[in-house]
Order: structure tokens, then sequence, then C-alpha cells
């Protein structure tokens, strides 16, 4: 490169600033993402928690609803002190964008002192069904994500349904699905105690 005389000294502070920019970037950069913690994660989100979702919302849809005048849900994502919340937020649709803005950044790895934590909260209001009164009700099906295992749970009006509560080794869930079925069964027997208790 040949730089004229004239532009010597402005060239020469450029690269000095440059530099010095690029050292302290290089200082306070965090670590890139470990493709081993993204393969896990996205294995666990394709295995685990969009099947549950989605078997459990096909569920809520055919039954309970029928029973309530409003059914909704949101989905959270809680990474360390952030939680970001939203309707769409854990569909497969947004599982990409979700993932790049608020999972998997710089310096992001599975990690048992900053816990990957998602939620997704199914809230029936208004009770329209026989029966003394209406009453509303959330079921949350929630997943916590370590270091080597994770842990499910679900809970009925912030109460865990102990059945429910597992930890599970990533290595122990290789090219294995939930038992959809058995989990679907067993919190519709959950929620149809809490309609029929009341």
């Amino acid at each position: 490169m040949v730089v004229p005389y004239g532009e010597l000294q402005g060239w020469i502070e450029r690269f000095e600033a440059e530099r010095t920019v690029n050292a302290i970037v290089r200082d306070r950069a965090g670590a890139a993402p470990r493709r081993s913690d993204e393969s896990v994660l996205s294995g666990v989100y394709r295995r685990e928690i969009r099947p549950t979702i989605d078997e459990l919302e096909a569920s809520f849809d055919r039954t309970l609803a029928n029973l309530f005048g409003k059914l909704w849900s949101t989905s959270c994502v809680a990474v360390g002190g952030t939680t970001t919340s939203s309707a769409g937020l854990l569909k497969t649709a947004e599982w990409s964008q979700t993932n790049e803005q608020n999972i998997v950044t710089t310096g992001f790895r599975l990690s048992d002192r900053r816990k990957l934590e998602f939620r997704h909260v199914f809230d029936f209001g208004g009770y329209t069904g026989k029966g003394r009164r209406s009453f509303s009700f959330a079921i949350t099906a929630a997943w916590s994500l370590g270091a080597v295992d994770f842990q499910r749970t679900v809970t009925l009006n912030s109460e865990p349904v102990p059945q429910f509560t597992a930890r599970i080794r990533y290595d122990s869930r290789e090219g294995q699905y939930p038992d959809l079925d058995r989990t679907v069964a067993a919190v519709l027997e959950v929620a149809i105690r809490e309609v029929t208790g009341r």
C-alpha cells in the first residue's frame, strides 16, 4: 500500500487507534459459544421441550378448553438474571431467532452457576362449566438446563407436581424422546382434579 506523504500522519494515527481498539476488544470479548453446548440445547429443544408443549397444547385444545372462556399460553426464556417472555418465543418458527437473540450469544455455556431456563405457562381462565363459580388456574412446564443435565418440572398454580420432577443427563437422552402420552395423561389427570375439586 502506498500512502501519500501528506496523509502519512493520519494513516499512522488511524493504524495506532485501530490496534489499540482491537487489543481492548480481544481482552474484553467473551468466549465464542461452544458448539457442543449449542448441540445439546438444540437436542433438548427438539426432543423434549417443543414436543411436550405441542402435545399439551393439542390435548388442552381438545379437552379442557371446552370448560374455560379463555385458554392462553406464554413462553419464557431466562438466562442468568434476564427473562424474555412472549406467546411465540418457543414456537418452531421463532426458535432460530429466540436462540440467536436470547440464548446463544457470546460466551454461551451450559452451566450449573448460570442456569438456562425455559417455561411454558398454560393459563385457563373463566370457568364456564357446571359448578359453583368461575375460577382460573395455570399449568407450567419448565426445564432448567445445567452443565451435564436438565431438570424438568410441572407446576399447578406454582405448586410443583412431584411425579413430573425429573433430572435427566444429556448423555442419557441421546436419540430418545419423552414418553409424551404418559406425560399428557398425567398432566390431564392433575388438571381435571383441579376442575372437579372446585
